[in-house]
């Protein structure tokens, strides 16, 4: 398999995540005239993705395919990548920042004796080198990394360089082959995946999110809250870590650096303090709105705008209007 850049993404009853995204918009960040780019897929019928309209990356994807892919499996996708690189190894290796993505790329360094960098923010060009920049300890610094050896891991963060907003057509049947494979010596399998009661569990995807924080635990404020989730089409709660702990949110609501990174069109931020944790949890999404009546709390600084205000005051008045 020859490629400079190797993207891989599996799929959950044939639905790519919006990681996807995020791996068609790091292709913009190198120079498309002078790499080749392959994307790996693996699901269990074949998946015609689409492609940005305007912009004709050089990009071959092989979708693989296997009934036992209806859910996923990363140790078996990873061994097939492998068994792809027949000793070619691409510089780069990327995949979306989530649990499975990091699996597979710990498997794929153990074997590849290479090391990865995960949840990477942003890519610098300097010079010939390409450098990796990630936000640590809870968002306090920012590092950028050098790689030494080739060839590079990483993942990156949903929503840092997510190319979901251009405009997206079908995919040319000429780039894209599918490939039945055999999977043998899995060590488990998927016998069912579903939905949680809460419909609210899914806070990555939402284009709008309305964040609790310590400011909010009162009931009659949660209740509040999920009820202006309801205006919106595609709106999620989620909640800062006190809250978790606490038992009010599950802790698949977690918003920050030990949570969910997310990236909405709307960040809503109701009686957050703004620690560096949860920002570094919110700072990919487009628009963050503040509501906190500490006019000194540390949300107002990225926020775009702010109110200073009594959650029990504010929203009761803000859902009248609506």
């Amino acid at each position: 398999m020859s490629a400079d850049i190797l993207l891989l993404i599996d799929t959950i009853e044939d639905k790519l995540s919006s990681g996807y995204y995020d791996l068609i918009g790091i292709l913009n960040h190198f120079d498309q005239d002078a790499i080749k780019s392959k994307m790996i897929i693996s699901s269990r019928n074949k998946i015609l993705p689409q492609v940005p309209e305007n912009k004709c990356h050089d990009l071959d994807i092989l979708n693989v395919l296997n009934d036992k892919f209806k859910h996923p499996i990363p140790q078996a996708f990873s061994k097939e990548i492998l068994s792809r690189l027949n000793g070619v190894k691409p510089k780069y290796i990327c995949l979306p920042h989530n649990m499975r993505g990091c699996q597979i790329a710990a498997d794929l360094a153990i074997n590849l004796n290479t090391s990865v960098v995960s949840g990477v923010d942003a890519l610098i060009q300097k010079d010939d080198q390409v450098l990796l920049k990630k936000s640590v300890m809870n968002g306090k610094w920012i590092t950028e990394t050098a790689p030494l050896n080739y060839p590079v891991i990483f993942t990156i963060n949903q929503g840092a360089f997510s190319a979901q907003e251009d405009i997206y057509i079908d995919i040319d049947e000429d780039i894209i082959s599918y490939e039945e494979i055999e999977i043998s010596d899995d060590s488990y399998t998927s016998l069912n995946i579903s939905s949680m009661d809460d419909d609210n569990s899914s806070i990555e995807d939402a284009e709008v999110v309305i964040g609790a924080g310590r400011g909010a635990e009162d009931e009659d404020v949660i209740e509040l809250i999920h009820e202006f989730a309801k205006f919106f089409k595609n709106g999620g709660v989620g909640a800062s870590r006190p809250l978790c702990d606490a038992g009010i949110f599950p802790y698949s609501h977690q918003i920050g650096e030990t949570g969910k990174v997310i990236s909405p069109k709307l960040y809503i931020a109701c009686g957050v303090s703004g620690s560096n944790q949860h920002i570094a949890g919110v700072r990919q999404a487009q628009e963050i709105i503040a509501i906190n009546k500490d006019p000194q709390a540390a949300i107002f600084q990225i926020a775009d705008i702010g109110v200073v205000a009594s959650l029990e005051e504010f929203l009761p008045i803000l859902l009248g209007a609506l």
